[in-house]
């Protein structure tokens, strides 16, 4: 009985225990790929290959990262999001082991990637459990919290990881990451409650007359899946709110790989840490997000109200605290570039590693938001378009930032970084300026129609 109510009547305990299964998933998703750098020269000197070679198992995961959800997510808001999840966690952890088991470098990239198209659905589909089970008036804490899942991974994963080459070989460090995958796996079964039922039924029931026989079936979900590439390839393609966010909100995410990197640089050399002691300074992720949850829950407060003065949803209200963020992020960086000298006390790089991890949360979380009322009923393949590009980034740039690194030494190259991140940082103020304008123009136009769905719908289009 419980089970044919809608997601939103749920109780509060079956609502949590169905969303934290999927960040679950996200956590664990986000601890393999941030820890992984850490692993380039242990897993040269093992496999008889070089280091680049190695990091290039990165930069296959992320491509797979990047391009799955364009098909995965839609299709999974059409037939069901538990069994998804459920075939998600167990490749995820069938594929890790191979990893483990690696002689050679090309059998560790090839699953590399298969391990990453399973791992995608705990980066992209989380939030959309969390649009299922929650209303719009109760989503931004549980959004937030999916957000944080991937600020904790990014904080913990790469300490763990240290931990465990300091004491131990390589391959465990696959085989803790093959164990969490079975474990989420059985978290998922026993706690996640189908949270798509009502829309499977209506699929199953209204569309299965359409389709005849197997090769009817394999056509339609080919059309689907060609329908699921091209909306957000599309957006991508024409769309300069999405091309510019997308631009921006990568480039400033693919930094946080390259500090993975540069990190260890500066704090062997300028302080001589051990690498589990360089590692634990990207722990201040963690504090960052959780300022990011209070900053969240203002921004939040700053849209309700001046929605309410205007009389209607603003959605460049959303983007308040990314343009806060917009400024923060290259002033961590020029601060962690700077001051990370053996005459500088470490708490000044680790201080600016803190404001460049507490700017991205508002950019990261809000850019959602914002999406989704501009473009409604194609918010998932805005923000699929969006997380294409942020992952195809973060999986290119740092190949190309360790030689900039190498050549031009760890304050200048993030220097350069900061002054990239300062350009692109006029992005969100002015999409906040054009939208507010846009929405101003078109509601002087809208006459005793309600504001909520003619607004978003008109700026959808621009």
């Amino acid at each position: 009985m419980g089970l044919s109510t809608s997601p939103h009547d749920w109780p509060a305990s079956r609502k949590w225990s169905t969303v934290l299964s999927a960040l679950l998933f996200t956590y664990i998703s986000t601890l393999n790929v941030i820890g992984y750098p850490l692993l380039g020269d242990s897993v040269a000197a093992g496999l008889h290959t070089s280091d680049l070679a190695v990091q290039t198992g990165n930069t296959t995961y992320l491509v797979a990262l990047a391009a799955t959800p364009l098909l995965l997510a839609p299709l999974s808001e059409r037939h069901g999001r538990k069994p998804v999840f459920i075939i998600a966690c167990a490749l995820y952890t069938v594929f890790t082991i191979p990893q483990a088991l690696a002689r050679n470098v090309g059998v560790l990239i090839a699953f590399r990637f298969l391990s990453g198209a399973a791992a995608s659905v705990g980066s992209s589909m989380a939030g959309g459990v969390v649009a299922d089970v929650f209303t719009e008036a109760d989503r931004a804490f549980p959004m937030a919290m999916y957000a944080f899942a991937v600020w904790a991974g990014q904080g913990t994963g790469p300490v763990i990881t240290a931990l465990t080459l300091a004491s131990r070989d390589w391959r465990v460090v696959f085989w803790w990451n093959t164990a969490c995958g079975g474990l989420c796996m059985l978290v998922v079964v026993l706690c996640m409650t189908e949270c798509r039922t009502a829309s499977r039924r209506r699929i199953n029931d209204g569309e299965a007359g359409k389709v005849k026989g197997w090769a009817g079936g394999i056509k339609h979900l080919g059309m689907e899946c060609w329908h699921s590439l091209c909306v957000p390839l599309g957006l991508l393609a024409r769309n300069s709110t999405v091309q510019s966010l997308s631009l921006w909100s990568a480039f400033v995410w693919s930094v946080t790989y390259i500090y993975v990197q540069a990190i260890p640089v500066v704090f062997s050399e300028g302080y001589k840490w051990t690498l589990v002691e360089e590692t634990s300074v990207m722990v201040a992720a963690v504090p960052a997000g959780l300022l990011g949850l209070a900053a969240n829950w203002h921004q939040g407060r700053i849209y309700h109200d001046r929605s309410i003065a205007a009389g209607r949803p603003l959605p460049e209200a959303r983007l308040h605290y990314a343009c806060a963020g917009a400024v923060l992020v290259p002033v961590g960086l020029v601060i962690f570039a700077w001051t990370g000298q053996p005459n500088i006390s470490p708490g000044w790089p680790i201080f600016g590693y803190f404001l460049f991890s507490f700017g991205i949360f508002p950019i990261y979380l809000s850019l959602f938001s914002f999406l989704a009322d501009i473009f409604e009923e194609r918010a998932s393949s805005a923000m699929a378009a969006q997380s294409f590009c942020r992952n195809i980034l973060s999986a290119t740039l740092p190949l190309a930032s360790a030689k900039m690194y190498s050549s031009l030494g760890s304050p200048v190259a993030t220097t350069v970084l900061a002054s990239i991140a300062a350009v692109l940082a006029v992005v969100p103020f002015v999409l906040k300026s054009w939208h507010g304008k846009q929405g101003r123009k078109l509601h002087g136009q809208v006459t005793h129609e309600s504001d909520r769905k003619e607004v978003p719908a008109a700026a959808a289009v621009l």
